[in-house]
């Protein structure tokens, strides 16, 4: 329906009878021609009329803003401590201290047996650590990062600008020759400032589908002044190989369809944040401002009555110039006199001894109290827009109550998974594939059978079935351990979990600890060299214990006669 027919049909009522009721409402009939179905979508309501945000596609809303967003995100992850504690609780509920493989291939898709899997599973996870953990850290190609700081990167970017980036190197000179190069993701921009295009947005190239077919890197930041002669270079990288080998990581969770960048989903709480921290500032300088006491001499002396006590004319008639003489005259006085800081002591406090009729007054500038009430607010906005609990936010917990804090803790948990899968576990899995890729075609996992040699890994879904893992991440927190372990061997009883899933809830990986658990038994099975003694037994001593193992062998004969008899 065009504007003119709305307009017809908003007038159309007036052949109708209109009624008014005695509030001075109009009747429904007026309120829903002239409105809407939906009160959202009332145009004429005072509240709603100027409320007009564009239609735009996800790239529309968010290309031309990502620059600005992501700097002021940066900014406040920067300098105020409350946001950088948020990036803390992402990086610490997602990744933890370290980032373990747990290998999972699909045998039965490439016709592998049980113990072939098996075998591949502690193979390929011993070669990957020592891929992941070296302290030449082989994984990355500057040579600086293990797995888990890489990781870590991720997750700690994806709060502040929505996405991450890196591009796959292949070093022949190196035990492990595939590496990842971490990219900053302000780099990725169209050449040359070109506005965007169909195929063409935001440095991103891309096929009829919307897939990325190739991305446009720049060879330094925008922001470097050292850079400048590298400025206006960029560096087309493809996606993907012809035989498909991911050579482009660009991981970023997407709100809506067709989009191409990612935002930061705590762009929606930059205003609250910015406000928050000017309150405390502001609640700071008030703070500082009460503990200052400023003190004020005041007269009770006219200028006239001063003149005369100075030696002016007795008649008391003065004129102006003189009585300035006379004012200026007094407060040079009375400044010199207090200078001389002359003072009396009774009981040790000090009483200043003030200017003939003058007297101290002191006052206190505001009493300080900007109240928390709105700050407690803005930090639960906060919390929302960044997908965490106020209380954990803010690291408050003085005012809730048990099981307040396991609720806080289960909703932060939720989220992190969310985000650890979204994040962290594609990050993780593009690296592990392209190794796999790499030790695989060159016949460096042995437990793998001959026919696998060559270019197999690439053939049909043999790849994707033989890199299918999983990621253990950062244990659940826990404030109730003995209830929650017992919660956790009642559900193993049951048949509900695995050990393999009750593991990776507490960060650690099933088969290690079996692996640890055989150790300790076998070392405690052997036998354990007694300590010899140093020092003389008495032979009264001797005589006791002999007599005491005497009759505790007795004993025990008894109970087993008994127990025979039974």
């Amino acid at each position: 329906m065009g504007i003119i027919d709305r307009i017809k049909g908003a007038f159309a009522v007036g052949s109708q009878s209109t009624e008014i009721s005695a509030a001075g409402h109009q009747s429904p009939e007026i309120s829903a021609s002239v409105g809407s179905s939906y009160d959202g979508a009332d145009r004429m309501n005072l509240e709603m009329a100027r409320w007009s945000p564009p239609l735009s596609s996800a790239d529309g809303d968010i290309l031309d803003s990502k620059e600005t967003l992501d700097a002021r995100g940066r900014d406040m992850v920067r300098n105020d401590p409350l946001i950088s504690n948020a990036v803390d609780l992402y990086r610490n509920g997602t990744v933890g201290t370290k980032m373990i493989l747990n290998a999972r291939p699909n045998g039965k898709a490439i016709g592998l047996t049980d113990e072939q899997v098996d075998a591949f599973q502690e193979e390929a996870e011993a070669l990957f650590e020592v891929y992941a953990y070296s302290e030449r850290c082989y994984i990355d190609a500057a040579g600086r990062m293990n797995l888990t700081d890489i990781v870590r990167l991720a997750v700690g970017g994806s709060v502040f600008s929505g996405e991450f980036l890196g591009t796959f190197e292949y070093f022949q000179d190196r035990p492990f020759r595939t590496a990842i190069q971490i990219v900053d993701p302000d780099r990725l921009s169209n050449p040359d400032h070109a506005m965007d295009t169909m195929t063409l947005r935001g440095g991103v190239e891309r096929d009829s589908y919307g897939g990325p077919k190739a991305y446009h890197i720049r060879t330094a930041h925008p922001g470097d002044f050292y850079g400048t002669s590298a400025l206006s270079k960029w560096k087309r990288v493809p996606a993907r190989t012809p035989w498909g080998r991911l050579l482009v990581l660009h991981v970023f969770e997407a709100m809506r369809a067709d989009q191409t960048r990612g935002v930061a989903k705590m762009v929606a709480a930059l205003r609250q944040m910015k406000m928050t921290s000017k309150f405390n500032d502001v609640a700071l300088q008030n703070a500082v401002i009460q503990a200052l006491v400023v003190a004020t001499l005041e007269s009770d002396l006219n200028p006239i009555e001063a003149y005369r006590l100075l030696g002016g004319d007795e008649t008391g008639t003065a004129n102006p110039d003189a009585l300035a003489e006379v004012n200026d005259a007094y407060l040079r006085e009375a400044l010199s006199f207090m200078k001389a800081g002359q003072t009396a002591k009774m009981n040790g406090a000090m009483i200043p001894y003030l200017p003939l009729g003058t007297k101290l007054n002191a006052k206190a500038l505001g009493d300080g109290n900007l109240g928390t009430a709105f700050e407690t607010s803005l930090i639960r906005k906060i919390a929302a827009g960044l997908g965490v609990s106020h209380e954990e936010l803010s690291k408050n917990l003085s005012e809730v109550s048990f099981a307040g804090i396991k609720a806080a803790m289960a909703q932060t948990f939720q989220q992190m998974q969310a985000v650890k899968r979204a994040v962290a576990d594609k990050v993780a899995t593009a690296i592990y594939r392209n190794w796999l890729e790499e030790v695989v075609g060159r016949g460096l996992i042995k437990s793998l059978p001959e026919h696998t040699r060559g270019d197999w890994i690439m053939r049909g879904v043999n790849l994707d079935a033989l890199s299918a893992c999983t990621w253990i991440g950062a244990a659940r927190g826990s404030i109730d351990e003995y209830n929650e372990v017992r919660a956790a061997k009642i559900r193993y009883d049951m048949g509900l979990t695995t050990m393999e899933h009750e593991c990776a809830r507490m960060g650690l990986d099933w088969r290690e600890v079996q692996k640890q658990r055989r150790r300790e038994a076998n070392y405690l099975k052997t036998d354990v060299p007694a300590v010899p003694q140093t020092e003389t037994v008495p032979a009264s001593d001797t005589k006791a214990a002999a007599d005491t193992e005497e009759r505790l062998a007795a004993v025990e004969e008894f109970v087993e006669d008994q127990l025979n008899d039974r």
